[in-house]
């Protein structure tokens, strides 16, 4: 693991990077909300990060503004979208991977979904991986069509609808439901974990 900061709009972006040996591609990792203790090391991201690197992805975790180290403060959603697209931009000049992996767990997700569809050229994103995504926090239900989006989602989240998560895919084949798993996966991050495994390449 290597700490590193990050050219980000309000300053520095604390980060840290896990680099495999011939990456498939570099996942980049979004923690859940700011104000209510989330950071880039959330346990479920934590799952994720394990996942991944086993899976052969490369991957780089940061905090949004104003969390951990880094510079700024919390703007609603809006400057972390522009975060994001700052460790993407790290990713592009950074690694010399064709394949861009975007992950974001709940308040990360929403984040993740906004950052997308500013990402142009698609070819420099492969695809999303949401993890409890609270979709009602999204203005606008469109999903960037021009991403392959996997959604996992438990059964007894307090705050995410599957029902809502199959309408907004239009396709409950990427759609992954872990049974009996509440919003923070507790004592079911196996389980998830295993999920995202089968849904990798």
């Amino acid at each position: 693991m290597e700490p590193l900061d990050i050219e980000g709009p309000e300053g520095r972006l604390e980060a840290e990077f896990v680099a495999v040996e011939n990456p498939r591609g570099i996942a980049i990792l979004c923690h859940p909300h700011p104000l209510y203790g989330g950071n880039m090391h959330d346990a479920v991201l934590g799952k994720l990060e394990t996942v991944l690197n086993h899976k052969n992805w490369s991957t780089l975790r940061f905090n949004f503004r104003g969390v951990g180290h880094s510079d700024g403060s919390y703007d609603g959603g809006l400057g972390e979208v522009d975060d994001l697209l700052a460790a993407h931009r790290w990713a592009v000049n950074r690694c010399a991977v064709d394949r861009i992996l975007l992950a974001g767990y709940s308040f990360g997700a929403i984040v993740t979904i906004n950052a997308a569809a500013r990402i142009v050229p698609s070819s420099e994103l492969d695809k999303l991986i949401l993890v409890a995504p609270p979709l009602a926090l999204l203005e606008k239900p469109v999903k960037p069509e021009k991403f392959q989006v996997k959604i996992f989602a438990g059964t007894e989240d307090q705050w995410v609808s599957v029902s809502d998560c199959q309408t907004w895919l239009e396709d409950s084949g990427n759609l992954e439901i872990i049974e009996g798993a509440d919003h923070f996966f507790g004592g079911m991050l196996s389980q998830l974990g295993e999920a995202v495994a089968r849904n990798l390449s």
